[in-house]
């Protein structure tokens, strides 16, 4: 009895021990998961903030459109003046994206107006703005407000014209109109992964409230109109909107207990809140925990089972007592190793389960519906398709997350090896593609050794030599060229090909998960964020550098102990 007290509690303890430890590291992970989606939305909002007033401010530096503009306020009948001007205006509209863009005089009446939308009313927050605007003499971001409660949120940027000659005459502000639900909208609302109840909200402090600006998955009409109090210290909004930054488990405008992200907007009124409900991110801990206690249940009566079998079997004779224990001793080997493989077996399903539902689109649901309503074969079976697509792709899509998640946990010891023997696993993985575009690959005739994971150092170039294939263009003569550079303090490994190049503007996304330039292009876009992160772990960082479109593409990394072989 002592010795079942005392296995029974060490069975318990180490069951509830494996269960925290489990529970506490799959917490981190939704945290960590958190934590990226909101830095994410976060990058997307700067940059899309510092887009709008870079266009501000390279109207507000023209030259020639305030050239323009002087023509046309001296003189209204310029025909020419006005027509320019007008084509000014329209680029707009068509070439980035604004609803509207106009041209008003210092007491806001519009004296030219784009044909894709109507003139601001006298009331209109953008009107009542022009003399501060002017006063300033700076463009200014016109944050989130609607001129009527039936009009739809809107955003503006206000840019004054004034005459820089002595002494300087404010002579007009354009007004160009942003539409979030078009441009900002979009990309809030979308979640990198499937979640039945994740969403991400815009919100500022607006006097002893919260005001949100975005919509609310489960309240689309909220953007610019729903509130919460300041004193609603348990809402996340309202602790994002009091500055506070980072994890916050509070209570949602629902009324459910959710888990989120919050970040401030830097240079900006706005705060960002990642959210997620703690009931669907406690799922899989549930169903853990119901393992956890089939197992140690079923451990516990095992035990139980032999040890009564044993004090049975004490009153027989000595030596057959010792034969039938070592016989009890070896059935419960083999049970128990019976049971770990039983086990190993579930969890392997439970993890293919996890995987296999794939969320449906719900627009080709609706198609397949109406199809076989209407008996057509032909349109349900592309309905079919469509849906086994997407299924296949999320497969792909959870697999390669999988892959991303275990770097970092599955490293091997690190070992020295050289860089042209790293390249040549890698050009023998990649070798259907490189014969198929006909490419030349070049290493270094210098020998390099570098330290660390082989296995994963040669997913890096797999990756790199894959992805520099893959976008080679129509480059008669494909080369990708692999050397080190070592001008600096540390040598730099680099990967140039020829290929399409890489216009600026896209760089800095090219490492992010699921980023593709091109959607045609087959892939998931999570290889470039599994080299970034791979390097990392090697002490190391990784950048490309590309003059642009049909100027190849370098990509450059570092790893810590990385040298010559002589050296």
């Amino acid at each position: 009895m002592a010795l079942l007290l005392v296995v029974s509690a060490g069975i318990v303890l180490a069951g509830v021990f494996w269960y925290d430890g489990f529970a506490g590291h799959y917490r981190r992970e939704v945290e960590r998961q958190l934590s990226a989606i909101a830095e994410l939305k976060v990058d997307d909002l700067m940059r899309f903030r510092q887009e709008r007033l870079g266009d501000a401010r390279l109207l507000f530096r023209n030259g020639e459109f305030r050239d323009l503009v002087r023509r046309f306020v001296q003189a209204p009948g310029d025909l020419d003046a006005r027509g320019r001007l007008q084509a000014w205006l329209e680029q707009y509209p068509d070439a980035y994206h604004y609803s509207r863009a106009s041209l008003l005089d210092p007491r806001g009446v519009s004296l030219l107006s784009t044909s894709s939308g109507q003139d601001w009313g006298a009331t209109s927050l953008i009107v009542r703005s022009v003399p501060a605007v002017l006063q300033a003499g700076q463009p200014q971001f016109l944050d989130f407000f609607r001129d009527a409660a039936e009009d739809p949120p809107a955003l503006a940027l206000l840019i004054p014209i004034i005459d820089d000659r002595v002494p300087p005459n404010p002579m007009a502000v354009v007004a160009l109109g942003i539409d979030p639900a078009a441009v900002l909208y979009p990309f809030l609302s979308r979640w990198p992964v499937p979640s039945p109840t994740a969403e991400t909200l815009l919100v500022r402090r607006d006097g002893a409230d919260v005001l949100f600006l975005s919509p609310l998955r489960f309240d689309p009409d909220a953007a610019v109109e729903r509130r919460a109090s300041l004193a609603s210290t348990r809402t996340p909004a309202v602790q994002a909107a009091l500055g506070y930054e980072g994890i916050f488990e509070g209570i949602d405008y629902r009324g459910g207990n959710v888990l989120s992200a919050l970040r401030t907007i830097p240079d900006s009124p706005w705060h960002l809140v990642a959210r997620i409900d703690q009931s669907e991110f406690q799922a899989p801990l549930q169903e853990r925990l119901v393992v956890t206690v089939a197992v140690v249940v079923a451990l516990l009566l095992s035990l139980a089972s032999m040890l009564w079998v044993a004090w049975r079997r004490q009153r027989l004779h000595h030596f057959r007592q010792l034969a039938d224990t070592a016989l009890a001793l070896q059935a419960s080997d083999r049970e128990l190793k019976a049971r770990n493989a039983e086990l190993l077996r579930f969890t392997y399903a439970v993890s293919h389960d996890l995987r296999s539902p794939v969320v449906t689109i719900k627009s080709f649901v609706g198609f397949l519906e109406r199809d076989l309503a209407a008996n057509d074969a032909e349109r349900v079976a592309k309905d079919i398709g469509f849906i086994r697509n997407a299924g296949d792709k999320m497969g792909r899509l959870l697999d390669e997350l999988l892959e991303l998640a275990r770097v970092g946990h599955s490293l091997h010891p690190p070992v020295e090896m050289s860089l042209q023997s790293l390249v040549a696993d890698a050009v023998a993985l990649v070798a259907g593609r490189i014969a198929t575009r006909e490419t030349e690959v070049v290493v270094t005739r210098d020998t390099w050794l570098v330290t660390g994971d082989r296995e994963r150092l040669v997913e890096v170039f797999q990756n790199l030599l894959d992805n520099a294939v893959k976008f080679m263009g129509g480059q008669p003569l494909p080369r990708v060229e692999i050397g080190v550079e070592s001008t600096g303090p540390q040598p730099v490994i680099f990967v140039r090909d020829n290929g399409v190049g890489v216009d600026v503007r896209h760089q800095s996304k090219l490492f992010g998960l699921f980023e593709k330039l091109d959607p045609r292009v087959e892939g998931t876009g999570i290889g470039l964020a599994l080299v970034r992160r791979i390097i990392e772990l090697h002490g190391g960082r990784v950048w490309l550098e590309s003059a642009g479109i049909g100027q190849g593409t370098t990509f450059r990394f570092t790893l810590a102990g990385t040298r010559r072989a002589d050296a």
